[in-house]
């Protein structure tokens, strides 16, 4: 097994744990993955015994060719993969379709929505517009979990302290601040209050949250920060 094979199981593995941890992963949860990508997170799924639909979509279509090719066959057709052709200015810049005019209804009520590094490289906007779409879609006992790059006093600490890799130098309004100036969705920001009126104003509450060590944070054992919503 090469180091990427590591890297893919391992990381799938940890994302599973948290699932488990914070949200309350089931066997038979019915699992919406926005920004599945190459799979990792349903690869880790299935060995962990998940028995529940899995419908994955992804703005890349090489990576959705991936896993139709080899998850879906593997479990019976169970698992499902959609390329959706998203305009994101960073990953997929000639995209047909705005991001703000996506439908998340792929026939599926998800009891467990996944959205790992997605919101990290996404305009406030699309934030929202994301947001309101779980929200109609999701099952009444469902949760959200989504990963972000929260600000707060901790983040603050360690940036002032010269420990982030990631030194949030540019600012595009009140609640935004981003680390490449060239390439703001490369990581952008969003304050962590600004953050939780938004879920509130969408429809959700803020059930968990585990800050990561991409500031400079020690001591967590994720990277990015991890917010479970439910509505």
């Amino acid at each position: 097994m090469g180091k990427s094979d590591e890297s893919f199981l391992g990381v799938g593995d940890t994302v599973v744990a948290e699932l488990q941890e914070l949200a309350g992963l089931q066997p038979e949860d019915d699992v919406l993955d926005i920004g599945c990508g190459y799979g990792r997170v349903a690869h880790a799924l299935l060995r962990h015994g998940h028995r529940g639909d899995y419908i994955g979509m992804d703005i890349l279509p090489r990576h959705i060719a991936w896993c139709s090719e080899q998850l879906t066959p593997a479990t019976g057709g169970r698992y499902v993969f959609h390329h959706l052709d998203v305009e994101n200015a960073r990953y997929n810049p000639a995209g047909s379709l705005s991001p703000n005019d996506v439908s998340l209804d792929f026939g599926l009520q998800p009891t467990l929505v996944i959205a790992t590094s997605v919101f990290t490289h996404m305009y406030a906007d699309t934030i929202e517009h994301y947001l309101r779409e779980l929200r109609r879609i999701i099952a009444p006992n469902g949760r959200v979990f989504a990963t972000f790059f929260l600000m707060n006093s901790s983040q603050s600490e360690m940036e002032q302290a010269g420990r982030s890799a990631y030194p949030l130098t540019h600012r595009k309004d009140a609640w935004t601040c981003y680390f490449n100036d060239e390439d703001p969705l490369h990581m952008i920001a969003y304050d962590q209050d600004w953050v939780e009126a938004l879920v509130e104003s969408s429809g959700f509450h803020v059930t968990a949250l585990e800050l990561g060590t991409w500031c400079g944070r020690p001591g967590q054992r994720v990277y990015q920060d991890s917010m479970v919503l439910r509505p």
